[in-house]
C-alpha cells in the first residue's frame, strides 16, 4: 500500500515539472525530522485505501484530489526546496516601477527563493511547516 501511494504521489509531482531532487531534500531533509507530517500523511492514505474495494489498485484522480494534507507537504516541500536559482524572463514592453524603467528587450531574472523564504511572506520561513498551507 505505502509503495503504491508513493508511487501515484511522485508520479504526479513529477508532472510539475520537479526532479529527483526535491524527494532526495524532503527525504533528507523533512521527513527525518517531522515524524508528526508524516504521520498525519500516512493516516491520509491509510484512509483513502480503507475506502478501496482493492488495496492494490492504483491511486485514481479522487484519491489523489482527497489527499489534502499530501498536497500541503508537496506546496511545503516545493516551497523550500527551489532547484533552480532563477527563471529568466524577456521583457517585451517597458516596465515602469518605483520610478524605474525596466526596457523592453531585457532579461529579468525571476528568484522564487527571494519570495518563498522572505518572512514577510511566511512566517518562520526556514522551517518546514507544511500546516501552513490550511489558509489556503
Amino acid at each position: 500500500m505505502q509503495s503504491v501511494v508513493a508511487k501515484d504521489v511522485h508520479r504526479v509531482a513529477a508532472t510539475r515539472a520537479y526532479t529527483v531532487t526535491i524527494e532526495e531534500w524532503y527525504t533528507k531533509t523533512c521527513h527525518k525530522n517531522n515524524s508528526r507530517s508524516d504521520n498525519e500523511k500516512q493516516e491520509e492514505h491509510e484512509a483513502i485505501f480503507r475506502r478501496k474495494e482493492n488495496v492494490d489498485a492504483s491511486l485514481t484522480w479522487k484519491d489523489f484530489k482527497s489527499m489534502a494534507f499530501t498536497s500541503q507537504v508537496l506546496n511545503e516541500t516545493f516551497r523550500m526546496a527551489n532547484i533552480a536559482p532563477g527563471i529568466p524572463r524577456r521583457v517585451i514592453k517597458d516596465i515602469h516601477i518605483n520610478g524605474y524603467v525596466i526596457p523592453k528587450g531585457w532579461t529579468l531574472m525571476v528568484v522564487a527563493t527571494a519570495i518563498h523564504m522572505n518572512p514577510k511572506k511566511f512566517d518562520d520561513p526556514h522551517i518546514f511547516n507544511p500546516w501552513r498551507w490550511n489558509k489556503i
